[in-house]
Parts: structure tokens; sequence; C-alpha cells
């Protein structure tokens, strides 16, 4: 299974690609592209260009474009879930317990994100700003990476990747090596949902080495832009 990148499937540069098993029976279950810095570079410059298309929307109409993926996701749920369960060796319950879940995660920040307003500061407050109004409006910080787990890949998308969608950013997901289809999968929905390309890229790792993770931080670090969920040992990785 390819990468997902600027709504499109893709290889790595590089030609190569790492196997994905079934941990339950150690079956080989698929193939994915073994990203490197040049995949990261391509995911990052087509993120910042589907960001600024994204960015432009108004915020009812992102809101439009999420219900429609979670709409896409409600269709797919069991698709998503037996991946999940197989990739995962999770009990195919709890699989589709949080898959269903997501929706709920992408939905709810899309419906606050109308409540959140800006502060103002009134006239009169200090000398010489007797007749200027000062306020704030709330922009998007532009491209974020999205390391996620092994555990609870679809609950740890929706959270990481739902308030950052609604308010105008695009998101480059990482998936962990251990099991990467089913957000494959599930990014792949966003084409259909109508988000610009490049706004919910996929970008894989090389196995156990988080080559792909500590070049997304390194290329997104000084704008403080990257979310992760990892252990003591991923963080120590990163921060080499």
């Amino acid at each position: 299974m390819d990468m997902f990148l600027n709504g499109a499937f893709k290889k790595a540069f590089s030609g190569k690609v790492l196997p994905v098993y079934n941990p339950a029976t150690g079956a080989q279950l698929d193939t994915v592209p073994a990203a490197d810095q040049a995949d990261v570079d391509f995911a990052v410059s087509c993120a910042r260009e589907g960001q600024r298309h994204w960015a432009a929307m108004p915020m009812w109409q992102r809101k439009t474009v999420i219900d429609r993926y979670c709409e896409l996701i409600a269709e797919h749920t069991e698709e998503l879930a037996q991946l999940l369960c197989l990739e995962s060796a999770k009990p195919i319950t709890q699989s589709r317990n949080e898959v269903g879940g997501l929706i709920y995660k992408l939905q709810s920040p899309a419906e606050a994100a109308k409540h959140l307003n800006g502060d103002v500061i009134p006239t009169g407050t200090a000398p010489g700003n007797e007749t200027t109004i000062q306020f704030t409006v709330r922009e998007p910080r532009g491209v974020e990476a999205a390391i996620i787990p092994f555990n609870f890949p679809f609950d740890l998308f929706g959270l990481k990747v739902g308030p950052a969608l609604i308010m105008g950013n695009a998101v480059i997901v990482k998936p962990s090596m251990d099991n990467p289809l089913g957000l494959l999968k599930l990014t792949a929905l966003s084409k259909e949902a109508g988000f610009p390309d490049g706004v919910l890229p996929v970008s894989y790792t090389h196995l156990r080495a988080h080559e792909t993770g500590r070049n997304l931080v390194c290329r997104l670090l000084l704008e403080k832009k990257k979310k992760e969920t990892k252990g003591s040992y991923i963080g120590r990785v990163l921060a080499a």
C-alpha cells in the first residue's frame, strides 16, 4: 500500500518498501514505502501549498468538508475496523469502537471552534489609546506533524488531527510502522471528502529507525508544529 501524498498514492523516491505483519499470526499483510528525507521534503512542500487553500476557506466551509469526511468514515467503518483488527491484533469489537469514536473526535472540535472568539482591549485603558480598539484574531499555524503510536491509532489521529484541521492547518500524519495501513486508508478518504490536495498526507518511517519522525520534527521544529505521542525512547530519538 503506497503513501498518500498530495491527494494521490505514491511510492517512495527510493523505491524501497517495508513489510507490515499481522502480530497475531506473523503473516505479512502488505508492504509500505520506506520514506526518507526526500519523501518528507515532498510531503512538507505539498502540505504548505495545500494549507494555503484550506486556510482560505471560511470556517463553515471547512466544517462542511470535515462533516463529509465523517460521513465517509461511517460508511467505511467495517472496512477500517477489519484492517485495524488485522494489523493490530485487536478484538474486532474494540476495533469497531475505536473507528466509530473517531467520528466524535473530529466533529467535536469542528463544532467547538465556531464558539472560539478573539479578545478585545477596549478604548481608554491606557494613555494614547482613547480612540483605539485592539483585538486579536485566531490564525492557523500552518503545517503540523502528527506522530502517532501503535496502541490507539484512530483515537489519537482524531485527537491530534481534528482540532488542527478545523482551524485551517495542514497535518502530515506519521503512523507507527507496526500498523500504518488503517491510517493510510483513512487519510485517502480525505480526497473524496473535499480536502485540498496536500492537507492530510501520510508519510511512513523506516522500521525501528524512526527517521521520518525525526525528519518531520527537524523540518517543523522551529515553528513548533509537531504533535507526538510516543514513549521515552522515541522522545530521546527525536531530541537527538
